[in-house]
Order: structure tokens, then C-alpha cells, then sequence
């Protein structure tokens, strides 16, 4: 799976760039997106954590909510691309317990997603991403590892023009429910 990511997101996107083909260029980007999955997640497992795992928790800290990503996408036509994408998000949750006592736990996730895109004209598109989140859980000296699905459904992207260029996109998934970031043409 790792391989495949590679030869689609850093090797085929350059190597087809080199054919002398008038629509045919490469997007690089990277942002970063609020209100994700993963946040939707850790906000449920540390409720549900506070009140179950540790007894009665008083009180939560949640920290490191949002995800940071970087992509690049191939135009394979004038108005649709195919990429890829990374996304990493980090979540730090304190519990305090009752007496005093406090409860450490960090989350982290790592997902790959290949991404198709379709520009509708030269400002708005719309994004679809599908693929893999792995998932690390330490708590004190507990560690446990998780594979899961990872999605980004982005029905409404709004994209200014030039070399370097701002994005802002509205969607449901890893990347988050709104997500900005910079995007460069090659």
C-alpha cells in the first residue's frame, strides 16, 4: 500500500508531467482543516474514556484539535485530477480525576488518501478522497495501534488563480469540515 502511495502521489505525477501535453500539469498543497473525523472521534473516546475508563473524571483537557496535510494532484484533463494525500493530526487528552489524581493520553493519526478532483470552471471544484488512517493510542505506558478507513467527501472548493494560489474547501471527513491552505502550480 505504502508503494502504491509513493508511485502515485511522488513519482507519477512528475514523470508524466514530462510529456509535452498542453492541459497536463501538477498541483502541490498543503493546509490545514478544522472540525475533522479524527476530532469527532477523540471527543467521543475521551467523553466516553472520562466517564467509564477512569472512574469519575472532574474535569477534561482537550488539546491539538485540527488536521495539517500536503497532496499533490496530476490533471489527467483540462477540469479532473487524481492525487494523493497525508494528513496528520494530534490530539493530547488530560483527565482530572477525583482526589486529585490526573490521567495522560495522546492520539495520533496518520492518514493516506488517493484523491480524484473536478474543477467547475476556473475558481470552484469539487474533491473526493478514499484510503487508509493509522492510529496510535498511548495512554501512561499502554500503547495500542489501529488501522481504519479514512475518507474526505468535499462537496464545494474555492481556489484563486496563479503560480501560488489560496484555497479554502467545505466537506465531511479527515480533512476536516473546512480546511484552507496554499496550493503550487508546476
Amino acid at each position: 500500500m505504502k508503494r502504491l502511495f509513493i508511485l502515485c502521489v511522488l513519482i507519477l505525477p512528475f514523470q508524466m508531467q514530462a510529456q509535452d501535453v498542453k492541459f497536463r500539469s501538477t498541483d502541490i498543497y498543503g493546509g490545514y482543516g478544522i472540525i475533522t473525523a479524527q476530532d469527532l472521534v477523540v471527543l467521543m473516546a475521551s467523553t466516553f474514556g472520562g466517564a467509564f475508563s477512569f472512574g469519575n473524571a472532574e474535569e477534561i483537557q482537550l488539546k491539538g484539535l485540527g488536521a495539517y496535510f500536503v497532496g499533490a494532484d496530476y490533471y489527467v484533463s483540462e477540469n479532473f485530477s487524481l492525487g494523493g494525500q497525508i494528513n496528520y493530526s494530534y490530539h493530547s487528552i488530560d483527565y482530572k480525576l477525583s482526589g486529585g489524581a490526573t490521567q495522560h493520553s495522546a492520539i495520533s493519526f496518520v492518514s493516506q488518501m488517493v484523491r480524484a478532483k473536478i474543477d467547475w470552471g476556473k475558481y470552484f471544484y469539487s474533491a473526493l478522497g478514499a484510503g487508509v488512517s493509522f492510529m496510535k493510542n498511548q495512554s501512561g505506558n499502554d500503547i495500542e495501534r489501529h488501522i481504519a478507513p479514512a475518507c474526505q467527501i468535499s462537496p464545494i472548493g474555492f481556489r484563486t488563480q496563479g503560480k501560488l494560489s489560496f484555497f479554502a474547501e467545505l466537506g465531511l471527513g479527515f480533512q476536516g469540515l473546512a480546511s484552507v491552505g496554499l496550493i503550487y502550480k508546476l
